[in-house]
């Protein structure tokens, strides 16, 4: 187990300028658009959210479908002008040891479970997990359901377990859509994206990315769907690299569409 985890962390440290933000120059120009004091968001689809549960903190969240016309994407945004933050999310089939709001499962296990291949590839290689490995798939939280306010993403056409796009420390990373808030907050992702955006921060279930400089993008289409075979068929069994990797195709051409 040790091993397999520094075999993936190292992974992801020597191919960390692969999706460097400059490469990515209409990306770059929403992510300096937004992240700056000030900065609005025009198509407001629900508003008033929080970082976090706990702090409340004033300047309220929003989910924003400026992009793509309005039909092809959505946001998050903070009031004010910024972006938002990365609590660390440990939900699924392994648990971070200091994650103090772990549950049990994803809100998206069933259809994880019943992605068409999943099940054989990892059988077949000995491997089978029945659900989301925060510390290896890089999944990004997005909606809020159970509290007010309330959003669901799919009421907008978004898939679960479609690409979505994180521009965090200057990179461009590739995760899909794994789970959703039960609460009011905002602005979560798997130990695993945690990883990948900030590999020198000592992310954990108790310790996120505090400054509000993330965008996170997911796509109101079911084109964002890697389907099983083919060139945009997910990765499932391979390191938290390979997966991103093996979305990356269908990332690009999500975003040349932004």
């Amino acid at each position: 187990m040790l091993l397999s985890m520094l075999v993936n962390l190292l992974g992801i440290a020597c191919s960390a300028n692969a999706y460097s933000l400059s490469s990515y120059p209409k990306l770059k120009a929403v992510y300096d658009k937004f992240n700056k004091a000030g900065s609005t968001c025009t198509n407001v689809l629900r508003d008033g959210f929080y970082d976090d549960d706990q702090t409340k903190d004033r300047h309220h969240y929003r989910y924003c479908g400026d992009l793509g016309g309005g039909c092809k994407a959505i946001f998050l945004h903070r009031n004010g002008g910024g972006l938002d933050d990365m609590d660390i999310d440990c939900d699924g089939a392994q648990s971070c040891a200091d994650d103090p709001t772990f549950q049990g499962e994803t809100a998206f296990k069933t259809a994880y479970d019943g992605y068409q291949g999943v099940q054989e590839l990892s059988r077949a290689a000995g491997a089978y997990v029945p659900d989301f490995n925060a510390s290896v798939h890089p999944y990004v939280v997005f909606g809020n359901e159970g509290s007010s306010p309330s959003f669901n993403p799919k009421a907008y056409g978004m898939v679960p377990l479609s690409v979505m796009v994180v521009v965090c420390n200057g990179h461009v990373h590739y995760g899909v859509w794994g789970d959703t808030n039960g609460g009011t907050s905002t602005g979560e992702a798997s130990l695993a994206m945690g990883n990948l955006c900030f590999p020198n921060e000592g992310l954990g279930g108790d310790n996120g990315h505090d400054p509000y400089d993330v965008l996170y993008i997911g796509f109101r289409n079911d084109t964002a769907y890697p389907g099983y075979g083919g060139k945009n068929h997910a990765n499932w069994k391979g390191t938290t690299r390979e997966f991103e990797d093996s979305i990356k195709r269908l990332g690009d051409s999500l975003v040349k569409g932004l």
